[in-house]
């Protein structure tokens, strides 16, 4: 199945104006509607402890831990899928080099204590939530002691809550 990107070729909300489809506008963090044009800014909601700010949007995609709806979320300015209730998130391969390297080069506070991963963490194995496959489970193998779960079919990350601040403030070079 191929990889498509956050929002891309389906509506995932409703316009409050005339209840037509409303798109994600690439590289933003609000929606149009493609009938009368009308726009669509979700809430400020406050981001979770990895960035993650909603943008009330629901997907396609089933959270691969709680099976619940990815709902549409952004790190950065770039999206990403969400689970409300794990706090999870998928992003694409490429996208999460990106949110990496930006929030490592924001962040200024203290390095956080670095522990080792535990066994089980690896022997996990999660669906990926675009095609159904098992995904690799492996250590990041960039700053930060976590374990990530991909999918090499789709080209996608999915990370458990926190996990991307703990990589965010690993210590070493940033």
């Amino acid at each position: 199945m191929a990889f498509r990107q956050p929002g891309a070729g389906c509506p995932t909300m409703n316009c409050r104006n005339c209840g037509g489809a409303m798109q994600l506008v690439p590289q933003h963090d609000y929606f149009v509607c493609e009938f009368c044009g009308s726009f669509e800014f979700p809430d400020d909601t406050p981001p979770t402890v990895d960035g993650v700010r909603s943008l009330g949007a629901q997907t396609e995609f089933a959270c691969p831990v709680c099976a619940i709806t990815l709902g549409l979320g952004s790190v950065e300015k770039i999206h990403v899928w969400h689970c409300e209730q794990c706090r999870g998130m998928m992003v694409r391969n490429d996208d999460l080099a990106n949110i990496i390297r930006a929030r490592r080069a924001k962040y200024t506070g203290p390095p956080a204590e670095q522990t080792p991963l535990k066994p089980a963490e690896l022997r996990r194995r999660l669906c990926c939530p675009v095609c159904q496959q098992l995904m690799n489970v492996h250590p990041y193998y960039g700053p930060g002691n976590v374990a990530i779960d991909t999918c090499s079919n789709c080209w996608v990350v999915w990370l458990d809550h926190g996990e991307l601040a703990m990589i965010e403030k690993a210590p070493g070079q940033r």
